[in-house]
């Protein structure tokens, strides 16, 4: 094999390794525009003021995939502005037209369970937030500012929490990475057996 055959594949392993999970995020990136989520109304926030032990806000939002395809979607809280010691001692629940999803600390809310929304369907979610009875004279007169976001978490075929199926994104890649550093050793091998045959004539 020459130098020149040898260098060529050792050039084209290397354009492989680097462009395929280049291409592989792209791909990725595009499906995920693809999907379209909404909300009405189309935002969720919470102005809490003026709020003593004992009162609560309920608030209604309907999610909606406007997509061609089937996806799992999710929330998180974050606090805009205000009392981030009130904050941390809100209750907070989350309803679906069944059954509770959430129950507890606002602070330590981290999302709920992906949830599968079928294509161009939709759902009602209730979100309460509670000034807790116990809390003391010291928070009133305290104010806090909320706001969730709503993501599209991932497309349904891919589960990720019951364990039934895993994502299976990143197989290709690393069979081409093994195939291609497989190629890289055997070119290095080569060259290897190639440069001792001419120290040795």
């Amino acid at each position: 094999m020459s130098k020149k055959v040898l260098f060529f594949l050792m050039f084209f392993t290397l354009i492989i390794m680097i462009v395929a999970p280049i291409n592989k995020i792209d791909a990725k990136q595009n499906d995920l525009n693809k999907l379209d989520l909404s909300l009405s109304p189309i935002d969720l926030s919470f102005n809490l003021s003026n709020m003593k032990p004992g009162d609560w806000l309920t608030r209604e939002l309907t999610v909606f995939n406007n997509s061609t395809e089937d996806f799992y979607y999710n929330t998180s809280v974050q606090l805009l502005s205000g009392s981030e010691k009130l904050y941390n001692e809100l209750s907070f629940i989350v309803k679906d037209s069944n059954s509770e999803l959430y129950n507890g600390k606002l602070s330590e809310f981290k999302g709920l369970s992906p949830r599968s929304l079928s294509k161009n369907g939709n759902e009602s979610l209730t979100f309460t937030v509670e000034f807790p009875t116990h809390l003391g004279n010291e928070f009133q007169g305290l104010s806090s500012e909320i706001v969730f976001k709503f993501y599209v978490d991932r497309t349904v075929g891919v589960v990720p929490l019951d364990g039934t199926r895993l994502p299976e994104t990143a197989t290709n890649f690393y069979n081409i990475l093994f195939l291609g550093g497989i190629l890289f050793i055997t070119g290095l091998i080569i060259n290897y057996v190639l440069e001792k045959r001419r120290v040795m004539y």
